[in-house]
């Protein structure tokens, strides 16, 4: 049964698959361009920026979950101590276009509001 984002918050980019090539190699390139997902790949921008801008990796206690509707994405982010008694949340939306400067923007919230002191930096 899935968990529902609204109960528990995924990993940064869980689900999201990536697939890579040289960049001269625009038969390959083109052939990739096929199964591209605008729609995934803008999600997975919002929310690796959030991730980045924490200074984040696989072991860090955050989640976040980005969906699109029309041409607005949504972004929901939470980052707690390992223990999960401390926790802070935070969401917003903005253009599709502007997905990486949402997750930037979210992370900086946090940050000021004692994230660096949750994570233990």
């Amino acid at each position: 049964m899935p968990i529902d984002p609204d109960d528990l918050l995924p990993a940064v980019g869980q689900g999201a698959l990536a697939l890579e090539c040289r960049g001269a190699d625009d038969r390959t390139r083109a052939l990739l361009a096929a199964v591209d997902h605008a729609p995934s790949a803008t999600a997975t921008v919002a929310e690796r920026a959030f991730l980045v801008a924490l200074g984040g990796d696989c072991n860090t206690p955050l989640a976040a979950h980005a969906t699109l509707a029309g041409s607005s994405v949504r972004l929901r982010v939470v980052v707690c101590d390992p223990d999960g008694e401390r926790k802070l949340a935070d969401d917003g939306t903005a253009a599709a276009g502007d997905a990486e400067s949402l997750g930037r923007s979210l992370a900086e919230r946090l940050l000021s509001h004692g994230a660096a002191e949750i994570l233990g930096r």
